[in-house]
């Protein structure tokens, strides 16, 4: 009988590849820009064919589908828009933005007299101050799905997505033939008359909407469309000014291969401007899901992500680099021949090879052959360990604008994955960076049956099981081979977190790895020449980092505490407010989540951070949207106000006859504290938009009158829901000044009782 070790299994289990040699599809890594559609479809072509996307090609091109269609050391505010008139409020909130003087778009606007909001597939207008007198004064229908807008003085970009069925002609058709895709429009709004609003642009884009911002009096947005083709038809990006086309970008690529292509069109103008002028730049990339915007440059990121054929490859490469030199010299050399044997084709190469080796391990005593398999094992394990940190990589675009103007910067790479824009800071001319990183730090090389489960000693299968090649049906039948029991491996999964510090051309100069091993980041707030960062597993570090060096980034303190925050915001230059969820060990060993917890730390002495105060809310379950947008969290120092939105989880769950199933009460609107160092977060009051005090649970989403968002003008609070605004005196927010309805359609389904 022939004996087969695990050994074998290294040249034919999938694994993420690593820099790939030998390649047909070889890559500059420099920018290049399409002169034409042919030019694309040529690309596209080669990298379907390549990476093996493109079997039955015949043409066209198999679609490539993208995935999801769809500060300062104050609060970093909007920038601010010229009062409307002379009865505006002389002092008002502003959108919470990442970075002072870079506007983020969102559903709702003020300007310290009007209030703007989406609701449904309208723009509504309310006359909010004073509060006594506020009302609608104007509702205007939106084409499509708005998303969110940006407000300048008189002028108003409203977002919105739409499915299109677009028009296009095949090669040598007589008619247009329809194509269906997203369509991205940015309405433009002339707002002097706020009861009329005036629709004076209307810039539409093939694709779906990502982001937008706004610096000065110029608004930039980025709309990612996938790549594909129709017939031998490829729909490149045009912008349209209602119907008339009036820029087609120039479309910019890296030939590195990616799984997915996606067009991402940036694209800037005037808000102010008159003409229909766009100035626009489309970059093809792999699939983003992180956008920053500094006052210099946006910077769109996204996880490598490289095509089948370099699992393949790896697979080929890891056999001869690591395998082959630990064997006997004897075999190396004959291996070697073989692989070098240019008539033979790749099965036929694996046979030869794998007939070797059995001959090999035959031929040992099981102490030598124990001992080989070992060390092959091991130095496996460290092989991959190491390629795992290499290929778990991050890739940012830099991408330089300046008054609407729109110039590739650079591209840089770093180890892990990003939580969210916070992960990223331009500061200085260097681009900061905290990541985590995932990976297993050992891969186990047991031969696994259909179910997962290792097969005992003694079961025969084929050396098409073993090797995973193709082997003729004589071989087949001629080597059945028999497995031994693999040597016990564990598997370890490996997390740790990093900061990296990239120049302007986007090179690494600094970076602080593997810190918090076990845990990963929840949170990250650059402020000046610090990082402070939340990591979390049983009980939440709060890291402060030294980035006054930019080449060499250190931990400065740390504090450890029960629970975790998802946001961190800065309370002035020594003091920073987290919000997230409370936690405690439980019965199991572990760790369960309870409710939602601010918490004030003082980072003076940088060594030694202190957590001043903290205030918990709700049982388990309790929820918030400042822990996901930082758009729903309201904080103005020289008011010591803070407001969020809060889904409040009241006592446990019971049994309700009327609904047949066991709930919990729950209570939906906002919180309102007063926040000083002195005292910590004081309950200043609590508003809901809610009938009733408390509401059912199958509303626990989607409310209508869920509270989202929080704004002041002067001495008024407002908190702004899907059905209503309200205004509560800031002095006494028990005392509701105005409940101004607004114009939400209930949706049918909410008329039925929910199971």
């Amino acid at each position: 009988m022939i004996l087969l070790t695990s050994i074998l299994l290294v040249s034919c289990k999938p694994q993420v590849p690593g820099e790939i040699k030998n390649t047909e599809f070889q890559t500059t890594q420099e920018l290049k820009k399409f002169s034409s559609a042919q030019e694309v479809r040529d690309f596209l072509e080669k990298a379907a064919i390549s990476s093996g996307y493109a079997s039955g090609f015949t043409g066209g091109i198999k679609r490539a589908f993208a995935g999801d269609v769809m500060m300062a050391q104050e609060s970093a505010a909007a920038p601010s828009a010229a009062k409307a008139d002379s009865g505006a409020a002389s002092d008002y909130s502003q959108t919470n933005v990442q970075v002072e003087g870079v506007d983020e778009a969102d559903f709702v606007k003020n300007d310290g007299k009007y209030i703007y909001t989406i609701v449904q597939d309208k723009l509504v207008i309310v006359d909010a101050f004073p509060a006594e007198d506020g009302k609608i004064i104007s509702e205007t229908k939106l084409v499509g799905r708005p998303r969110n807008m940006l407000v300048n003085k008189d002028r108003m970009a409203v977002f919105s997505e739409d499915n299109a069925e677009v028009p296009y002609f095949e090669q040598y058709d007589f008619v247009p033939r329809p194509r269906h895709t997203s369509k991205t429009h940015v309405f433009i709004y002339d707002i002097s008359d706020r009861s009329e609003p005036e629709l004076v642009k209307d810039y539409n884009l093939d694709g779906y909407y990502f982001e937008s911002r706004m610096i000065g009096d110029y608004a930039y947005f980025i709309v990612k469309d996938d790549v594909y083709y129709s017939g031998p038809i490829i729909a490149l990006p045009q912008i349209k000014s209602s119907a008339r086309i009036i820029a087609r970008p120039d479309i910019y690529y890296f030939d590195n291969p990616e799984q997915n292509y996606v067009f991402h069109t940036v694209a800037s103008f005037n808000i102010f401007e008159e003409k229909d002028e766009v100035n626009a730049k489309t970059f093809m990339m792999g699939y983003s899901n992180t956008l920053y915007v500094s006052q210099d440059n946006i910077y769109i990121a996204y996880q490598k992500n490289p095509p089948y054929t370099y699992y393949e490859k790896h697979n080929e490469e890891r056999f001869y680099e690591v395998v082959v030199p630990l064997l006997p010299s004897d075999i190396r050399s004959k291996i070697n021949e073989i692989k070098d044997d240019g008539s033979l084709n790749s099965n036929e190469r694996w046979e030869r090879i794998s007939s070797l080796l059995e001959d090999m391990y035959n031929s040992m005593d099981e102490d030598k052959r124990d001992e080989l398999i070992q060390k092959i094992e091991d130095t496996i394990a460290d092989y991959e360990a190491k390629l795992e940190q290499e290929r778990r990589k991050t890739v940012v675009h830099k991408i330089k604008i300046d008054k609407g103007d729109i110039e590739y910067g650079a591209k840089g790479e770093v180890s892990g994955y990003l939580s969210n824009q916070f992960s990223l800071d331009d500061f200085n001319n260097n681009l900061r960076v905290a990541t985590t990183m995932e990976f297993y730090g050992i891969i186990p090389m047991a031969v696994r049956g259909a179910e997962g489960s290792q097969p005992s000693a003694g079961v025969a299968v084929s050396a098409q099981e073993v090797t995973g090649k193709a082997v003729s049906s004589e071989a087949a039948v001629s080597k059945s081979l028999i497995i031994r029991p693999p040597i016990p491996r564990e598997g370890k999964y490996m997390m740790y977190n990093n900061v990296y510090v990239l120049d302007d051309d986007m090179e690494t100069i600094g970076k602080l790895e593997e810190i918090a091993p076990d845990e990963r980041i929840y949170s990250t707030r650059f402020i000046g020449d610090r990082l402070y960062m939340v990591t979390f597993k049983r009980i939440d570090p709060l890291f402060v980092i030294d980035l006054s060096n930019p080449s060499n980034p250190e931990i400065l303190g740390e504090l450890k505490i029960p629970g975790f925050s998802d946001y961190l915001h800065p309370y002035d230059e020594n003091h920073i407010i987290g919000i997230g969820k409370e936690t405690e060990s439980n019965e199991w060993g572990g760790v369960s989540t309870k409710g939602v917890k601010l918490a004030l730390f003082d980072v003076s002495d940088v060594k030694n951070p202190k957590q001043l105060d903290k205030y918990e809310i709700g049982e388990a379950g309790t929820d918030s949207e400042a822990l996901r947008d930082h758009k729903a969290f309201l904080f103005d120092r020289k008011k010591n106000l803070l407001v969020i939105p809060v889904t409040e989880v009241k006592g446990k769950q019971y049994y309700d006859p009327k609904l047949g199933y066991r709930t919990q009460r729950l209570w939906q609107g906002a919180y309102v504290f007063s926040l000083t160092l002195e005292d910590g977060f004081k309950v200043k009051g609590k508003i809901t938009h809610n009938e009733g005090d408390e509401q059912r649970d199958y509303y626990y989403y989607g409310s209508p009158n869920a509270v989202r968002r929080g704004m002041y003008m002067d001495d008024v609070l407002y908190t702004v829901s899907a059905g209503k605004i309200k205004a509560n005196d800031l002095n006494n927010i028990n005392k509701e000044i105005k409940e101004i309805k607004l114009p939400f359609e209930q949706p049918k389904y909410y008329d039925y009782p929910i199971y």
